[in-house]
């Protein structure tokens, strides 16, 4: 049999499409009934071997991928994708995430080449020379400032990056332990669906996975460690959320203690959770810091239940914010109408069945 470079596309391809689906070289053997053995597929992802077109059509019946996917060149890197992983979270289901995100990902950027809908994202921001909290809430401020958002909140996050220029895409992540992860190089940031979880929660993930794109350069030129950049990424996301001018008008300069309702208004004003909204206050000084660790230790233990938090307003909040990804599905629809995107390989990039995607393909304007 003839061989390839380990970096081909074959190889590359084979091997993403196992750990995609959380198989063992030894589990995609028998899913091929042994036609072809653990060892013969190892040489087939070191390009060492190529398969028959016999075995090649039995390892897309298992993979459940068509022949084409095989020879697509590989364009997007997950070797500097990094997220915080719980305990449950074991290198199986890591690798088979990073796929996940790889491969939607290769086929948003497909889909907007072949549409001819590209928005590039400008990070024009005026970085200063030592990075705290404060510095990290200026730069928020001013990504608010340059967007003309003021004090207002936002109403939909997914919606006004998508338009800045940032893809975001969603991953359903069988465990639901995965919140979000930003992708360097592309201007993209991934978050898990988790339909059980508060839009709060949510809202809050896309905020700080934005903040990675906004800051990473900048902390990797001051040299700061990961540690230490989670440390100012969260007040950026709060920030961008939920403006500090904003929290000065609605609890003033300083305060010894707030009611529930207070912290309901915000709450419902700017999607934010009250854990967050208490956070922010601790942030930029109106609440002492005895004051916030009665509010961690006594009120958010309270809310705690088989380890979830669920607060007040959580449904009622809910009901007010959608962040659902839509961009990536509206140029693919785009394609197919104007003749670009065929129906086949539309259900390809959104992972849907052809007869499904059909019924929303349908003309209405001709």
């Amino acid at each position: 049999m003839a061989s390839e470079s380990p970096s081909s596309p074959f190889a590359m391809r084979l091997k993403q499409a196992r750990l995609l689906r959380g198989l063992s070289l030894r589990d995609l053997s028998e899913k091929m009934q042994n036609a072809v053995s653990h060892v013969s597929l190892a040489k087939y992802e070191q390009g060492q071997i190529k398969p028959s077109g016999e075995i090649l059509a039995k390892l897309c019946s298992a993979l459940t991928v068509p022949p084409e996917f095989f020879y697509r060149p590989q364009r997007v890197s997950v070797d500097n994708v990094s997220f915080r992983k719980r305990k449950s979270f074991d290198e199986k289901a890591t690798s088979a995430l990073l796929e996940a995100v790889r491969s939607q990902l290769e086929n948003y950027l497909e889909a907007e080449e072949i549409v001819g809908d590209q928005v590039k994202f400008k990070n024009e921001l005026n970085f200063p020379k030592e990075a705290d909290t404060k510095a990290a809430r200026t730069l928020a401020q001013e990504v608010r400032d340059n967007w003309g958002l003021g004090e207002q909140p936002i109403p939909s996050l997914v919606e006004l990056l998508e338009k800045k220029g940032i893809r975001v895409i969603e991953i359903d992540e069988p465990s639901k332990n995965f919140d979000g992860c930003q992708i360097e190089g592309f201007n993209a940031i991934a978050v898990g669906k988790r339909g059980e979880c508060p839009v709060t929660r949510k809202r809050f993930t896309i905020a700080h996975e934005f903040g990675h794109v906004v800051l990473n350069g900048w902390g990797k030129k001051l040299g700061l460690t990961e540690k230490d950049l989670e440390k100012i990424v969260n007040p950026f996301a709060s920030e961008f959320l939920m403006p500090s001018s904003a929290l000065h008008t609605y609890f003033g300069k300083a305060r010894t203690s707030i009611t529930m309702q207070e912290l309901i208004e915000v709450k419902r004003r700017f999607g934010m959770s009250i854990s967050g909204i208490v956070y922010a206050l601790h942030d930029i000084g109106i609440v002492g810091d005895n004051a916030f660790k009665r509010f961690q230790m006594y009120t958010v233990n309270s809310w705690r239940k088989d380890g979830v938090v669920n607060e007040p307003e959580d449904a009622a909040v809910n009901a007010l914010y959608s962040e659902e990804p839509r961009r990536f599905q509206r140029i693919v629809l785009r394609g197919i109408s104007e003749g670009n995107i065929s129906l086949s390989r539309g259900a390809g990039l959104l992972g849907t069945e052809v007869s499904a995607l059909r019924k929303e393909a349908i003309p209405i304007v001709e």
